[in-house]
């Protein structure tokens, strides 16, 4: 009895001890309010164009006509503190850029 009640407190209190919850979410859309969308930019490719092709499209700004929701957007917010001393994690498929044509994706990752 001596052993096992120790025991039975450590399993007890080891959950919440080690349980991380998370520090909140955020969520919303970000949209283009100008009623005409700007037209999508070509840029020429100046290196292996082989691989490439002669010409890829910007995606400096990418919008979808018909929502004309924004992609690829990074909010920052400032001014205040998360609760406890929160962390972001890393993504479990790892970090890594891909290139297709040319194009890195995905734009944003957490390192």
């Amino acid at each position: 009895m001596k052993f096992i009640l120790p025991v039975f407190f450590v399993f007890l209190l080891s959950p919440f001890s080690f349980a991380e919850e998370p520090a909140g979410s955020i969520s919303g859309k970000i949209l283009y309010e100008k009623d005409a969308l700007p037209k999508p930019e070509l840029l020429l490719t100046n290196e292996d164009q082989d691989f490439c092709g002669r010409y890829v499209l910007s995606e400096r700004l990418i919008i979808n006509s018909d929502t004309k929701g924004v992609k690829n957007v990074v909010v920052t917010l400032t001014g205040g503190n998360l609760p406890g001393e929160k962390t972001l994690r890393r993504p479990k498929n790892g970090t890594q850029f891909k290139s297709d044509k040319c194009a890195f994706s995905p734009h944003i990752l957490i390192f």
